[in-house]
């Protein structure tokens, strides 16, 4: 169990912090300066990681962590931080929707 979950949180860290490199990539070639600076790109990435490995303990601390980064931090760490928000919230009412009716509607074969 824990050997999957460390699998898990490095596949799902690396694959995020590639995909988070390359819209920072992006974004700095076409305007010119980057949308969201590389440091947030990591932490959100590791962030993501560890909601994945950890989900209950991952969702708060990655909250709390985002929350913090709104508060303080500047509008490259805001940006971002209000996306992985975003995207937590999302996820979370998909998980409860997709439970919800994986109980409700049985699938008949």
């Amino acid at each position: 169990m824990l050997g999957h979950t460390f699998m898990s949180f490095l596949i799902n860290g690396v694959l995020l912090l590639l995909i988070g490199l390359a819209v920072h990539a992006v974004s700095y070639f076409f305007f010119t300066k980057p949308v969201v600076s590389w440091k947030a790109v990591i932490t959100f990435a590791l962030l993501s990681a560890f909601t994945y490995a950890f989900p209950i303990l991952g969702y708060i601390f990655s909250i709390l962590v985002a929350i913090y980064l709104i508060w303080r931090e500047d509008n490259l760490y805001r940006l971002g931080a209000i996306a992985f928000l975003v995207a937590l919230l999302l996820t979370a009412i998909s998980l409860f929707i997709g439970g919800h009716l994986m109980l409700v509607i049985p699938v008949r074969f």
